[in-house]
Order: structure tokens, then C-alpha cells, then sequence
């Protein structure tokens, strides 16, 4: 089995217990047969790791399914890398309608990202992009309302960069 590169982070808490480290190992247990997360159990409560931000919501779902209105959900935050400080990075390929390559490029690069191939066909349009994770949470959400729900979103751990980005993260933590 491939190792997954954990690029997202998100906190889960019972809102009520002392032990929250005996119930997130009970939630990690819950967790492992979903593919691309992975739960951490610690004093702090469960750390769920995912591999893009679509993995990390069904984990989530999942979770909430399991215990119904007792789990605080923290926000997602990007997994970085140090020495040098290092940001992963995502390749995204995106499916449209031909229409809507123009608009999606121009919303693509206001994402840091960098357009890297395009596949013309009709009636539809394959875009394949880079971008920094830190700027892409929340994108299929985005993506959707864009297209009207007319895209398909694939997203996948592409490689560590260095990154200008650490102050900001450091500023924001």
C-alpha cells in the first residue's frame, strides 16, 4: 500500500468529557477502514489527517454519523513541512464544460495556481493545475458554485516546495 502524504489537519473534541484521549482512540478505531485519513489519538483528542480536503470531509461525516451533535469540529488546518519550511503542493484537474475554461483559469490563478496542461474536446475541457494547499481549502465548494455544478474537481498531493508563506503561518498560528 502506497504512504499518503497527510497534507491537512483537523482537530475533533467530545464536547463534554474529561478523557478525551480514551474516545479519540475509539474514533481512530472508527476511522481506519476510510481510505486517505488517518485518526491520531492524544490528550488533545483526535487529530484527522487527510490526504485532500474531500477525504477529510467523509472522515468528518462519518464521525458526526457515529456521535450525532456531541463532536466539536475544529477548522482544517495545512500540514507544513520544516528545515527548509516547506508547503505541500496539489495537483488539480479539473473537468468542464468548454465554456467555462476561461473563467476557470482566471479563478485558478487568483488561487496561486499554476496552469500546467489543457485538453480541448467537445463539448468539455480538461484543465491540469498546481497550487498551494493553504490556498486551495474550500476550492471544490467554490468550483461548484463557479460551474453550477457542471465541473468535476480532482485533487492530489503533489510534492513540498519551499515557501515564502512561513511568516504568514507563523503570524496566524
Amino acid at each position: 500500500m502506497p504512504k499518503h502524504a497527510y497534507v491537512l489537519e483537523q482537530l475533533v473534541r467530545h464536547r463534554e468529557l474529561s478523557d478525551q484521549e480514551g474516545l479519540a482512540r475509539r474514533l481512530a478505531r472508527h476511522l481506519a477502514p476510510l481510505p486517505g485519513v488517518r485518526g491520531v489519538a492524544s490528550a488533545r483528542g483526535l487529530s484527522v489527517l487527510g490526504i485532500n480536503e474531500l477525504f477529510l470531509n467523509s472522515a468528518a461525516d462519518r464521525l458526526e454519523d457515529f456521535m450525532p451533535g456531541q463532536l466539536l469540529f475544529f477548522e482544517p488546518t495545512v500540514v507544513y513541512r520544516t528545515d527548509p519550511f516547506r508547503e505541500p503542493y496539489m495537483q488539480l484537474v479539473i473537468d468542464m464544460p468548454c465554456i467555462l475554461e476561461h473563467e476557470i483559469q482566471s479563478w485558478l490563478r487568483t488561487k496561486g495556481s499554476e496552469i500546467i496542461a489543457t485538453t480541448r474536446g467537445l463539448p468539455r475541457t480538461t484543465l491540469h493545475a498546481l497550487g498551494p494547499l493553504r490556498r486551495l481549502l474550500g476550492c471544490h465548494a467554490e468550483l461548484m458554485r463557479l460551474s453550477a455544478a457542471q465541473a468535476e474537481l480532482e485533487i492530489v498531493f503533489s510534492h513540498y516546495e519551499e515557501s515564502t508563506a512561513q511568516a504568514a503561518v507563523v503570524t496566524a498560528s
